[in-house]
């Protein structure tokens, strides 16, 4: 009686076990490498979307009070307006309750004051932030030629400059830019 001598092989050497570890090890690598640089771009972009919709809330508030500068439904003798003119501040009243008369929370302000922007409501006794950190106001002052003015009675459309930033990835030094401009026609004191 022959007996052959037989044996059967299951399972990997150990030099295909290792090989396959690195393969392994190499597309984990990768895949957590694509994971991180996705979620920085995306952190980024949320950072760059929040600048804008807050640089948009911010435009929009002084646009619309601006536009409203002058406002006096009963032509009364109070002096209703842009009081003061500055590149980043600005100064006006209208008349909110249509009586006529200038109350003291008629005196609308709004300034930039450590890259925060802010306004007033009560003539500069008490300041409320709107949102965001915003490097720079302008405004610049234009009559209804379009020629520029520094005269507050002669001033019909004002532009407001506003320019923010965002800081793109912590731990970093780089910033995101970005500036928004509005051209507001103030109704109430052009002809």
């Amino acid at each position: 009686m022959i007996i052959k001598a037989y044996s059967k092989k299951f399972g990997f050497t150990m030099i295909e076990f290792l090989i396959a570890c690195a393969m392994a090890g190499i597309v984990v690598i990768g895949t957590s490498s694509l994971y991180i640089g996705l979620q920085r771009v995306y952190i980024n972009q949320a950072r760059i979307s929040q600048l804008q919709h807050q640089m948009r809330v911010s435009m929009n508030t002084m646009a619309r009070e601006i536009r409203r500068a002058g406002y006096n439904p009963n032509a009364t003798n109070a002096t209703f307006g842009l009081q003061a003119t500055g590149n980043e501040s600005i100064y006006f009243t209208y008349d909110v309750d249509g009586n006529g008369t200038l109350d003291s929370n008629e005196k609308y302000k709004f300034r930039r004051n450590n890259n925060i922007l802010e306004y007033s409501k009560n003539n500069g006794t008490v300041w409320d932030d709107l949102p965001g950190k915003m490097t720079g106001l302008t405004f610049h002052y234009y009559d209804n030629n379009g020629t520029a003015t520094t005269t507050p009675g002669d001033t019909a459309i004002v532009q407001i400059t506003i320019t923010g930033r965002t800081k793109l990835s912590a731990g970093s030094d780089m910033y995101h830019y970005q500036t928004l401009n509005s051209r507001v026609k103030v109704r109430n004191l052009s002809d």
